[in-house]
């Protein structure tokens, strides 16, 4: 079974299922921009993630730790009104999903999640998704088009792994 609970930014074992996650080689370059091989190489700790998760708007912004059969297994984030928004439309919102735990990947329960994130969307007023997903990431890309998201721009050059420059598509959803 699935449970989700808000992710507490003043938790040190919180953060640092995040940091694990986060900083995880088999998956750190699926979920976040690197300009770089040394932005790709930086180490991201827990006062840093704090940090970073402290800044955003608490109004308007929310990180769910998802368990699976009582285990922690990834987080989950929503906020309205992000800048990571290309286009900013009436009760827009920005999602993303880590399943950092690989004996959870692969197991359908990436739709699943996505369905609650969109519940938690609606019940926080948004009513279109916006997200990014690099292009090579195939498993997510179909998991987002299976779900009804459209792509709706592509950025070339986005982020940087295994040596060279790839690109990300933005994909969006009416609620």
């Amino acid at each position: 079974m699935l449970r989700y609970r808000l992710i507490n930014f003043e938790n040190d074992d919180d953060l640092d299922l995040l940091v694990k996650w986060y900083c995880d080689r088999k998956i750190r370059h699926l979920s976040f921009r690197h300009r770089n091989s040394e932005s790709y190489d930086n180490i991201i700790d827990r006062n840093s993630v704090r940090e970073k998760l402290l800044k955003k708007p608490q109004s308007r912004y929310r990180m769910y730790l998802i368990t699976w059969e009582g285990i922690p297994i990834g987080e989950m984030s929503i906020e309205l009104a992000s800048t990571a928004i290309k286009f900013h439309r009436k009760r827009s919102c920005w999602i993303g999903i880590i399943i950092g735990e690989s004996h959870a990947r692969g197991k359908g329960l990436g739709g699943r999640i996505l369905k609650k994130l969109e519940q938690v969307a609606r019940d926080m007023g948004a009513s279109r998704i916006e997200l990014g997903v690099f292009e090579f990431n195939l498993r997510a890309l179909q998991l987002y088009r299976n779900a009804g998201y459209q792509v709706c721009l592509f950025e070339k050059n986005s982020t940087w792994w295994k040596g060279k420059m790839h690109g990300s598509l933005r994909m969006e959803k009416n609620l």
